[in-house]
């Protein structure tokens, strides 16, 4: 999602990142003990530095501090081929962990104030997940060496290792608000991999880019795929237009976490992936 507001001070907040860091909206959830608790952990998870990550690079930096002051920083450049780049940006503000969000206080400047609201936050495998608009999104605290796994400190509690079970189903990732990859797995251990583009960013229209079938195998906290062959397609027609064998090609996805609807890994770049439950058509997503 993207746009500007009525005035500049204002405008930084008008659009979601692909990373999907802000979305200005009232949240309710009841209180409890377990929640309680559970928020005076994410307290202490949340202090340090996250970032977000497009094409491999950084576009946005979250950096919680112990005193309640919180900072952002943006590099959102160009967003889409058919729109001018927007500046960077710095802001400054307080936080507060509350039930089921963290609330984001800043002020604008000339008298303006706003409240962002990162629902349904958690820290886990050294990634900061939460969700804006309906769409998750998530942050990196520090990078790993490729193909290497996040090892907690002995502090912070270990996630239980997947199941197959719970992969089953439909999954999409989203970026700049359209639908971008999509994971299909099946009870019989074979999976689908589909990836998506926009038509014309000013449409929600979407074409198929690729198709890749294959078996999957879960050991602990890690997904390896095996696949065979790779479907490219004519985005005018929807057509294969070409067939890349793979040779049984192996890849891994790390730090596997599935839970309330969300499906979190860190790929072979090393960068953290969310999707959540759903499937992608054309037509409906």
């Amino acid at each position: 999602m993207r746009g500007r507001t009525n005035d500049a001070a204002s405008g930084l907040f008008a659009w979601i990142l692909i990373a999907g860091t802000f979305i200005i909206s009232a949240v309710g959830c009841a209180e409890s003990d377990t929640r309680e608790a559970a928020d005076t952990s994410l307290r202490d998870d949340l202090i340090g530095t996250w970032f977000a990550y497009r094409d491999n690079v950084i576009e946005n930096m979250w950096t919680f501090k112990r005193d309640g002051t919180v900072t952002n920083d943006g590099w959102p450049g160009s967003l889409s081929a058919t729109e001018p780049a927007l500046p960077p940006y710095h802001i400054e503000g307080r936080y507060a962990v509350k039930s089921g969000q963290v609330e984001v206080y800043v002020d604008l400047g000339e008298g303006l104030t706003d409240t962002l609201h990162l629902r349904n936050p958690s820290v886990t495998h050294n990634r900061l997940v939460y969700t804006a608009a309906e769409f998750p999104v998530v942050f990196l605290r520090e990078r790993a060496a490729v193909g290497q796994e996040y090892t907690a400190a002995s502090s912070v509690r270990e996630e239980r290792p997947i199941r197959p079970e719970q992969l089953t189903g439909s999954w999409v990732a989203f970026a700049g608000g359209y639908p971008a990859n999509a994971w299909e797995f099946r009870g019989d251990g074979t999976f689908m991999n589909e990836g998506w583009e926009p038509l014309d960013p000013r449409t929600i229209l979407i074409r198929r880019t690729h198709q890749v079938e294959g078996t999957f195998e879960v050991s602990g906290h890690r997904v390896i795929l095996h696949s065979g062959a790779v479907k490219r397609f004519d985005p005018e027609t929807n057509s294969v237009a070409d067939v890349q064998s793979l040779d049984n090609h192996e890849i891994v996805l790390y730090n596997v976490v599935v839970r309330d609807g969300l499906l979190v890994y860190t790929n072979e770049q090393g960068l953290p992936v969310v999707y959540r439950q759903g499937a992608v058509t054309p037509t409906n997503w």
